[in-house]
């Protein structure tokens, strides 16, 4: 497998392959965001993650994860603008202030 493969959106991400759960959608956007952040959160309990290029599982420290956090403001501003990266950014720290995540429902889609 050549090149890198999206680990949580999408029915060929790492996660759908493997797991059979994906984000839907198309970039981080509000919508999207609180699946996102779901499946980022259950990486860090089970310290276990998804290699970008193989889809390989492969361990992950919580530092890992907070940087895959942290990136969905950059991925949010170049899919949505500055209104989502400014709602990204206050989600993300609400979530490290009061481990709460984002309004609206998460949509994690099951295969089949």
């Amino acid at each position: 497998m050549a090149g890198r493969k999206n680990v949580y959106q999408g029915p060929g991400s790492c996660y759908a392959r493997s797991e059979g759960a994906w984000v839907p959608g198309r970039g981080v956007t509000p919508e999207t965001l609180p699946s996102f952040i779901a499946l980022i959160v259950r990486d860090m309990y089970r310290g276990l993650t998804y290699e970008d290029k193989t889809c390989r599982p492969v361990k992950a420290d919580p530092s890992f994860l907070i940087k895959r956090l942290n990136y969905l403001v950059a991925l949010a501003k170049k899919h949505g603008g500055e209104a989502a990266k400014t709602f990204t950014k206050e989600a993300l720290e609400r979530l490290y202030r009061e481990y709460r995540l984002p309004p609206g429902g998460s949509k994690i889609r099951r295969a089949g």
